[in-house]
């Protein structure tokens, strides 16, 4: 049985990049939806988009890719 952790986001979400699927500011923490069932085991971000690495070694990427930061894609919808 795996244990799945509960990933929250809040702030501005410009261009998304707190993974909520909208820009919509967000002034407190709410929990990302789409990866409730994803063992993630490490979550980093950068001034406009979020990584987010899973136990079976994806890389899930969500916000800006203006520099071609959010390549590959496994982009949450």
């Amino acid at each position: 049985m795996k244990a799945f952790a509960i990933i929250y986001s809040f702030g501005q979400n410009t261009h998304a990049e707190l993974g909520h699927g909208s820009t919509g500011k967000r002034r407190h923490p709410v929990s990302l939806a789409n990866m409730r069932h994803v063992s993630v085991i490490s979550v980093e971000s950068g001034a406009d988009h979020t990584l987010a690495l899973t136990d079976e070694g994806k890389v899930y990427v969500w916000g800006s890719d203006n520099f071609g930061e959010v390549l590959p894609k496994f982009i949450l919808t």
